[in-house]
């Protein structure tokens, strides 16, 4: 089962190296809840320290997976749980805990547990991934208004030229004509001195 469940996990990191993710995301739950599953099966089932790995398993499902696959993998979990209780129930493991096995107390209770834990964490990865497109989507228009503001600030760098550019031109017009009107009126001076 061992060596089943690495060549499994082998041949998903060669998809995963290939850009082949969809499968990937069922690939490695199912590979882990299996192999929990059967090693479960033969220690001691239901009350097996190894099943704390379903709630770790369903929180990479909400992770890794869309709604519908981490519904199949918690179906999955689920099931597993089932499955490990009825061997208690039924006799048929060599669990030395068997006999204190109950529906309720141990399998309903634990399924209950792992539907409600996978629904908060589909809830909160929705809430994440929510918060995440606003802080994108404010991060978008951060930027662009950010490029609006560097345009803006080249069109006024480019006007305060232009505008530079004139007065200088005016102010170069003004002093042509400032020593234009003092030549004419030391000529008129001189012209009246001579009169």
């Amino acid at each position: 089962m061992v060596a089943a469940a690495a060549l499994l996990e082998f041949i998903a990191l060669l998809l995963v190296l290939r850009g082949q993710l969809a499968m990937v995301k069922l690939v490695v739950p199912v590979v882990f809840i299996l192999t929990i599953t059967i090693f479960s099966a033969f220690k001691n089932t239901i009350h097996d320290i190894s099943i704390l790995a379903y709630p770790v398993i369903i929180i990479l499902a909400a992770f890794l997976q869309g709604r519908r696959l981490l519904i199949i993998t918690t179906t999955l979990t689920v099931i597993a749980l089932a499955l490990l209780g009825i061997l208690d129930l039924a006799g048929l493991s060599q669990s030395p805990m068997r006999e204190y096995t109950s529906f309720v107390g141990d399998m309903l209770i634990g399924m209950i547990i792992l539907v409600v834990s996978a629904t908060i964490l589909n809830l909160l990865v929705e809430r994440l991934k929510t918060t995440l497109a606003k802080v994108e989507a404010s991060e978008q228009a951060e930027m662009a208004a950010n490029q609006e503001l560097r345009n803006l600030k080249a069109s006024l760098e480019q006007r305060v030229e232009e505008r530079t550019t004139e007065l200088t031109q005016r102010g170069r017009e003004l002093e042509s004509a400032y020593t234009h009107l003092q030549r004419r009126a030391a000529q008129f001076e001189a012209l009246t001195q001579v009169m």
